[in-house]
C-alpha cells in the first residue's frame, strides 16, 4: 500500500481498474551509494535508483500544497534525473504487459527536449515508450510523443502538445489497438491530442527504464528534470478518468 496517504495517490490507487505499478519516489536514502529501490507500492516491479539520481534525500521537491497543489503532503518528494548522464530508473524485473491497450502517467517539472524519455522499454519484442518526440515544434520547443512497435508512424507523430519548462505538469499517455491520446493538465488547463494508428500487442518484456531510453549509452535521451507518480495501467483509461 502506499505509504504517504495523499490524497492524488489514493485516487490513483483507488482507480478501477488499478494501476499494475506505481511509483512515488518518496525514498529518502540517497542514490549516490548505488543499489537504492525505488519501490512500486502495487505489482512489486521495483526499480533501482542510477547513482547521478537526486531524490527526497536530497530534499527533491514533488508537486506540493505550497505550490498549487492541494492533493499531495507538504513532504512529498521525487526523483530529479542529471543532465547528460545516461542516469535513470532501472526496472529490476519486466511489467510483462502483453497488450496493446495501456496507460501511462506522470508529473513532470524541468526543461524537457526532443527525445527525451518519461519511460521506455527495450527487449523481449518491444520498443514502446512515453516521452518527447524528435522535433521541435514552430515554438523551438518539443512537444509529448511515444513510441510503439519501433514503428516510424508512431514515433514521427507530432502531437502538438508543449509541456512548460519549470512548471509541475500531469501527463498521460493512453494507447488503444486503434489510437493513442496523450493529455497535460497544469495551471493552464488541459489539453489532449488523439492519434488514429494501428497499434501491435507489445510484451514490455524487456529492459525498461523511467527517465531514459535503455538504449542511450550518452544520457542524450534522458528527461532533464524531475519526476513524481509515474503509474501503469493495464487498461487505456478514459478522458474523465
Amino acid at each position: 500500500t502506499s505509504p504517504s496517504g495523499e490524497a492524488y495517490e489514493g485516487k490513483v490507487l483507488g482507480e478501477t481498474p488499478g494501476p499494475l505499478a506505481f511509483y512515488e519516489f518518496n525514498e529518502t536514502t540517497s542514490p549516490a551509494g548505488g543499489g537504492v529501490v525505488a519501490y512500486d507500492y502495487v505489482g512489486g516491479y521495483n526499480g533501482i535508483y542510477g547513482t547521478a539520481c537526486l531524490n527526497g534525500a536530497s530534499g527533491v521537491s514533488g508537486p506540493t500544497p505550497s505550490v498549487g497543489f492541494p492533493g499531495f503532503s507538504s513532504a512529498n518528494t521525487a526523483v530529479q534525473f542529471a543532465a547528460a548522464t545516461a542516469e535513470n530508473v532501472t526496472l529490476s524485473s519486466p511489467w510483462n504487459l502483453n497488450t496493446n491497450t495501456v496507460t501511462f502517467t506522470a508529473w513532470i517539472n524541468g526543461a524537457s527536449g526532443v527525445s527525451q524519455q518519461l519511460l521506455f522499454c527495450r527487449g523481449g519484442g518491444t520498443v514502446a515508450g512515453f516521452g518527447f518526440g524528435p522535433t521541435a515544434d514552430v515554438n523551438g520547443l518539443p512537444t509529448l510523443g511515444y513510441s510503439w512497435n519501433g514503428e516510424a508512424g508512431a514515433s514521427n507523430w507530432n502531437s502538438g502538445l508543449e509541456v512548460p519548462n519549470y512548471q509541475w505538469s500531469f501527463v498521460a499517455l493512453a494507447v488503444t489497438s486503434s489510437n493513442a491520446t496523450i493529455s497535460v493538465m497544469n495551471a493552464n488547463g488541459l489539453v489532449s491530442s488523439t492519434h488514429v494508428y494501428p497499434h501491435v500487442v507489445q510484451s514490455f518484456g524487456g529492459t525498461t527504464m523511467i527517465g531514459d531510453d535503455p538504449a542511450d549509452a550518452t544520457g542524450a535521451n534522458v528527461f532533464t528534470g524531475t519526476m513524481d507518480d509515474v503509474a501503469v495501467f493495464n487498461s487505456a483509461l478514459s478522458f474523465n478518468q
